[in-house]
């Protein structure tokens, strides 16, 4: 397995989202350990933009400033990916709003697509894929990795 420092997690909007709403749960200690350098986080704009959407709507506009807070500590590698070749891709095996998700952890060679999306990312259909990267909960990452 390789040192942790180098380990690549691809993070989903609702983990930015969770670790907003709560700063000791799973979603906040994992990019905290991130900050710290344990890990290398990876997202896309679009899910960024798609955290701070929800995030304003589920809290208000000033959660966006621990959003941003929370984003200035951790070196996050940026991945370009088009929406559209993502759901031509892939939409046949995840719902078509999440495929851009997938194709983002592929792309950046992520070791790890962290995710609180059980229905969406947890099916048989994604298992079978068997996907270059490893999809887990903050729990089972915390569990099993950290």
């Amino acid at each position: 397995m390789k040192s942790t420092k180098n380990i690549k997690i691809f993070i989903d909007a609702n983990i930015f989202i969770a670790a907003v709403g709560s700063e000791q749960g799973g979603s906040a200690l994992i990019l905290k350990a991130c900050c710290k350098g344990k890990f290398i986080p990876v997202t896309t704009a679009l899910i960024l933009k798609e955290a701070k959407k929800n995030i304003i709507n589920k809290f208000n506009q000033e959660a966006v400033t621990s959003l941003y807070k929370l984003l200035s500590g951790l070196k996050l590698k940026i991945c370009q990916i088009d929406p559209k070749m993502a759901q031509e891709q892939y939409g046949d095996l995840i719902d078509k709003k999440d495929a851009h998700v997938v194709v983002g952890a592929i792309l950046s060679k992520s070791d790890f697509l962290l995710t609180l999306d059980k229905k969406h990312f947890f099916t048989e259909k994604i298992q079978k894929a068997k996907l270059a990267c490893i999809i887990v909960t903050p729990k089972m990452f915390i569990e099993n990795y950290l």
